[in-house]
């Protein structure tokens, strides 16, 4: 079972969520929150021990840890490609997108997820990161002892709570709004897929000054750019994240999205209360790292997560306890296996007897004395010709003049196994009369191949070539025919 943990840092707290995968569920297990004490210590050692403190509040260390790149720095752009490019959207991303970048596209991550696809197109949502950006992030985090597996693209991370929001998965088009401090991620979900994500740079800070109509702005800009492209009227919004310092500042953001805005009701450990929507963002990093579906990765190329085995020393005694267990069930499945078998060989062994009796007028169990009087006179006759329909095919091709330029119209081998005698029939085209007969040599002076007869002969259409017919008798000196002993 996967154990997930999304991990969110803000200016003066550190939230996480923990999430596990098992084979048909997914559940939070586990949701913390601890803020940064600054009165006593600088700011970084502060984070340093929050951290190590969240990390240390878990019974066991989580498989992996899932952290998001701040919005503002990631291009997220729906792009449309014929269906027919379906496997290579990787290759045409850098293309498509280059002229669309405020950044070189040599120096970026690209990554991609489908979020609609039909009989003519698919529609992906695409990711672009500087490299120095993800390379800073990293570093930031591996400061703080945290290896991420999972790096998150801004408001793009938010699909991970779609795995454990039934709602979301089923329910109608829905805007959810992630209110931080400085940004608000925009994510729009319809039939459990990930429509479009957009980072805006004005988050709960800007509710309470005059920037706040500007977020309304950006707000409905992006939500008719949803509209525009072809998007299904969106009937639910949610909001996670901070919340708003009054209730005029919440209802100030569902007028400018045209819905009214609800607390979106979050996935809590079972038996205890659901967490705030200020865990939204944890809950989704953690979600989107334990149900892996093809969704961007930008932990990718130079950035690729190392292969250690960190992970199974971690798990060093359940593998221990494990390996007694496959040893035992080993020997008993080659003991099994041997009982099968032995039970197998008895009922050929029976087969055997019956047969020998049958044919060769004695019982005998062993496969080497069956042998043995095969090639005796208690042999009964081959009832297979030495010579079949195979063997004359082959024996055309064997003998049919390399230098001469052959078109096959028709061959037609009869064989009767009693007899161990047939026919042959060619039709073919050569260029000249001399090549005929030089054909129907070759065939005379094959072994089993006798009376080799040359056909009427007529001009190839258009004049070129000439088409003929040989025939020719099947037997091998020595194979007579087959007769039954009794």
């Amino acid at each position: 079972m996967a154990r997930t943990l999304g991990i969110e840092i803000t200016a003066d707290r550190v939230r996480a969520a923990l999430v596990h995968a098992g084979f048909r569920t997914v559940a939070v297990e586990q949701v913390i929150e601890l803020g940064i004490d600054t009165a006593s210590q600088d700011a970084e050692t502060a984070l340093q021990r929050t951290v190590a403190n969240v990390l240390a509040s878990f019974h066991r260390p989580p498989d992996a840890i899932s952290v998001a790149i701040d919005g503002r720095f990631v291009s997220l752009r729906p792009m449309t490609f014929p269906v027919g490019a379906a496997k290579r959207i990787a290759e045409l991303l850098p293309f498509e997108i280059e002229s669309l970048l405020p950044f070189e596209v040599e120096d970026a991550i690209i990554s991609h997820q489908i979020v609609r696809k039909t009989a003519d197109e698919i529609e992906v949502l695409a990711a672009a990161v500087p490299k120095e950006v993800i390379r800073e992030t990293l570093a930031r985090y591996e400061a703080l002892g945290l290896e991420p597996r999972y790096l998150c693209p801004g408001a793009a991370a938010l699909d991970g709570l779609i795995p454990l929001v039934p709602d979301l998965e089923a329910g109608p088009p829905t805007v959810i709004l992630r209110l931080g401090h400085e940004t608000t991620d925009v994510l729009i979900v319809s039939e459990g897929r990930n429509r479009l994500a957009r980072t805006i740079s004005h988050g709960a800070e800007a509710l309470a000054s005059p920037r706040r109509a500007l977020l309304a702005s950006e707000l409905k800009a992006t939500l008719s750019a949803y509209r525009a492209a072809g998007g299904m009227p969106l009937e639910r919004a949610y909001l996670i994240g901070v919340e708003p310092a009054e209730q005029s500042q919440e209802a100030f953001l569902g007028e400018a999205i045209g819905l009214p805005l609800a607390r979106m009701p979050l996935p809590g450990p079972e038996g205890k209360e659901p967490p705030p929507p200020r865990f939204g963002l944890a809950v989704a990093l953690a979600g989107r790292g334990a149900v892996r579906t093809d969704r961007i990765d930008l932990r990718r190329g130079e950035f690729a997560p190392p292969r250690t085995s960190g992970a199974i020393l971690r798990h060093w005694k359940l593998l221990a306890a494990c390996i007694p267990v496959v040893l035992v069930s080993f020997i008993f499945s080659v003991v099994a296996r041997h009982s099968v078998l032995e039970a197998e060989a008895e009922i050929l062994r029976e087969k055997l007897a019956s047969v020998s009796k049958e044919l060769l007028g004695q019982e005998v169990r062993s496969a080497s004395r069956a042998r043995t009087l095969l090639g005796g006179s208690l042999a009964p006759a081959d009832p297979l010709p030495r010579f079949d329909a195979y063997d004359a095919l082959n024996a055309v091709s064997q003998t049919m003049p390399a230098d001469i330029v052959h078109s096959l119209r028709k061959l037609v081998i009869e064989i009767d196994d009693q007899a161990r005698e047939g026919t042959l029939e060619i039709h073919g085209r050569v260029a000249s009369i001399t090549e005929r007969d030089q054909i129907a040599q070759a065939l005379e002076d094959h072994d089993c191949l006798n009376r080799v007869v040359p056909g009427p002969t007529t001009p190839g259409r258009g004049g070129e070539g000439l088409n003929y017919r040989l025939e020719a008798e099947i037997h091998c000196p020595g194979d007579e025919p087959f007769i039954k002993k009794k």
